[in-house]
């Protein structure tokens, strides 16, 4: 069958579908060289259509990026960080670092919604590892921060560079994983801008830019929506504030977005991820010289229940606001 959608070079297609790749879809590319041709991202657009591949790349082990993974027999490969959630699906759902209830409806929904069986056979590999298709090389180039093995591929000779999930949307960065990380999510936007390409592919709506100019525009302003979100919460903490009120305050989703999350009173993985945004903030405030009060510490380990704690950020993704209506994960970054 054919490959549609627009190419790139002379060995490069990007599928893309009539949702212009927004989730549950994603862009998926096809790459070939003389010898060999891979896939990378097998996204729901191509469940029952998948082209003939070689090979299969994942940018990373997220619901949208392997829905039509079970359609291949072919080698799978996936940054080493990422390996184990790939691997299982058990795995990839805690990594969301949801309650017991929310959990299991999460799985189901990425069993069923997103047909994710878990790929025990697949396989890792680090930063710099170049996959020889003849003629055209995949060079993989290690972008963490959104999860921990989350990674871009650099095509050449057509000096395409797919940096999947660092997307450009107008919600800006997503790092609500237990394996997320603020600091390697702006390490991996700088390591971006180096990187000079002809064409910079994203795995969401924003699709392909032509030219590093362009790129570097878009991915500042990418990069502002988190400078904004810091500088809004800073201006919010002029006087303590609880974890409930500043989730409420609703700094980053926007109202219509419910649903409880949940902090564990024992510590775990979301309290510690709040822990480490929180000493963020506070190192920025120490370093404007600020002269508020810090931020109140008494929700660590002392309540049980949190309030969309979402809207701190870098606590979970929005599963639970979307369960509802059908929808697992992280399709809140594309809400209205």
């Amino acid at each position: 069958m054919a490959y549609m959608g627009p190419s790139y070079g002379r060995g490069v297609t990007v599928r893309v579908d009539t949702e212009q790749g927004a989730y549950p879809d994603a862009n998926s590319l096809l790459v070939r060289g003389t010898a060999e041709t891979l896939v990378i991202d097998t996204s729901l657009s191509l469940v029952g259509r998948t082209p003939p591949a070689d090979v299969v790349l994942v940018s990373h082990a997220h619901e949208d990026h392997i829905a039509a993974l079970e359609d291949y027999e072919t080698p799978v490969h996936i940054h080493m960080e990422d390996l184990a959630a790939l691997r299982s699906r058990a795995i990839m759902v805690e990594g969301y670092g949801l309650p017991p209830d929310a959990a299991g409806h999460n799985d189901l929904m990425l069993r069923d919604r997103f047909h994710v069986q878990g790929r025990p056979g697949a396989m890792g590999f680090e930063d710099g590892t170049v996959f020889d298709l003849g003629g055209r090389t995949v060079t993989v180039v290690h972008l963490p921060g959104h999860t921990a093995g989350h990674c871009g591929f650099l095509i050449e000779p057509d000096g395409f560079l797919f940096v999947a999930d660092i997307d450009l949307t107008s919600f800006g960065p997503y790092y609500g994983d237990v394996g997320s990380s603020l600091t390697d999510y702006e390490a991996s936007m700088r390591r971006c801008r180096e990187i000079d390409a002809r064409w910079y592919g994203t795995a969401h709506p924003k699709g392909v830019i032509e030219g590093a100019a362009g790129f570097s525009e878009r991915l500042e302003a990418f990069a502002g929506v988190m400078m904004q979100r810091d500088a809004t919460l800073l201006a919010f903490l002029s006087e303590p504030r609880t974890v409930d009120e500043i989730a409420d305050h609703r700094l980053v989703h926007r109202p219509h977005v419910e649903g409880p999350l949940y902090c564990r009173s024992s510590g775990g993985p979301r309290c510690s991820t709040w822990t480490g945004w929180s000493a963020r903030v506070e190192s920025r405030r120490s370093n404007q010289g600020s002269s508020a009060p810090p931020m109140p510490v008494h929700h660590m380990g002392t309540q049980s229940r949190r309030r969309d704690t979402l809207d701190i950020y870098s606590s979970s993704r929005c599963t639970v606001g979307k369960q509802a209506q059908g929808v697992a994960s992280h399709d809140c970054k594309a809400a209205p």
